[in-house]
């Protein structure tokens, strides 16, 4: 009998990684078709130093979905490090593609074609991306210079073009605390800077989430964000996160590798923006190399619809100990892409994630 469900549970994973790696490939055809026809596009890219690959792929439906630093973005009670939870070291997340790209044109981050003080730091933060410790019950960790999101498309045309980067750009120092094995709670504060007329401002911002595991596979998480007092717009375009705002989200397992995320988002009354949001999104896991990601939601403040897609490449808990493999897969390369379909132009947002975990 035991041998019968899991020859059954084999069946339905070839048969859903099937449908969805054929219904994958046709998202993305239909996602870049509309460029090819059009030709009225723009494009944003997010690479330099940014996690937010997975999240934006799968529509923002992320409040309820456990990661390592993608999960900083939209609820710290998400975050997870180690699968066994004996272990304890310090985990190190380095990016080098940011460093790439400082190391091509380093006049872009401070406007001077020399290694001074200001260059050199920045490249460190662009390196080091993110470092994480935990035990069994309790986990910090630190965001270090996140590519903040832009209202506005830039001129920026490639993946290593770090214009403005130090300009716009954050940090989170997030906790996350674990009591009876299934209520998580967490919280973060960021340090936020934003390129204005008047030049470089920062802000001081915080958030708190709870995360609920009902049963092994279902996960319900609730947020709440509040931004510098000068930028509480600061994540609305394109991440839809609203100042002193609450977000609902569920997250789903099945047993064929399909993760189901579904947001409910800025439920808060305090809110001065009632932009109440449904995000959808799935994942899909083929292999220990390879995910497959959708997203869709309907932006009712530019009255448009978003979809999205991504790729999560080569998880680096293949070749790690067993002490030190991640929780949840630990992906080395990932990709995402949102079409923005508006009256007079589609948009296009792209972003890479490639990190290397210490």
């Amino acid at each position: 009998m035991v041998d019968e469900n899991k020859c059954a549970a084999h069946l339905l994973t070839a048969v859903f990684s099937s449908i969805f790696a054929r219904i994958g490939i046709l998202f993305f055809v239909f996602l870049f078709a509309g460029e090819f026809a059009l030709g009225q596009t723009q494009h944003q890219y997010y690479s330099l130093s940014t996690t937010w690959a997975r999240p934006m792929a799968m529509g923002g439906a992320f409040t309820a979905v456990a990661d390592n630093l993608p999960a900083l973005l939209y609820n710290p009670a998400n975050f997870t490090l180690y699968r066994d939870q004996r272990t304890k070291r310090l985990a190190v997340f380095l990016n080098p593609v940011g460093l790439a790209a400082a190391l091509r044109e380093p006049e872009k981050l401070h406007g001077s074609e020399k290694f001074r003080t200001q260059e050199i730091a920045s490249m460190l933060e662009l390196f080091v991306h993110g470092l994480a410790f935990g035990n069994r019950s309790f986990q910090i960790a630190a965001l270090l210079g996140e590519e903040a999101p832009r209202a506005t498309f830039s001129s920026r045309q490639n993946f290593l073009d770090a214009s403005s980067y130090s300009q716009n750009q954050y940090s989170l120092l997030a906790g996350r605390a674990m009591f009876a094995e299934r209520v998580a709670i967490g919280a973060s504060v960021g340090v936020y800077y934003q390129e204005t007329t008047n030049g470089r401002e920062w802000g001081t911002g915080w958030s708190y989430g709870v995360t609920l595991l009902s049963g092994k596979d279902i996960r319900i998480g609730v947020s709440y964000w509040s931004f510098p007092d000068k930028m509480t717009e600061y994540l609305l375009q394109p991440e839809r996160l609203v100042h002193e705002a609450v977000n609902l989200g569920i997250a789903y397992k099945t047993p064929f590798g399909m993760l189901l995320a579904f947001d409910i988002r800025n439920l808060g009354e305090e809110s001065r923006r009632p932009v109440r949001e449904v995000h959808v999104g799935i994942e899909q896991r083929f292999l220990p190399w390879l995910a497959l990601r959708g997203g869709y939601f309907y932006d009712r403040q530019l009255r448009c619809e978003l979809v999205s897609a991504g790729i999560g490449l080569i998880d680096q808990n293949l070749w790690r100990h067993s002490r030190t493999q991640l929780q949840e897969p630990d992906w080395s390369v990932q990709y995402g892409v949102r079409l923005e379909k508006q009256e007079t132009r589609d948009a296009y947002y792209h972003a890479l994630t490639f990190l290397v975990r210490l």
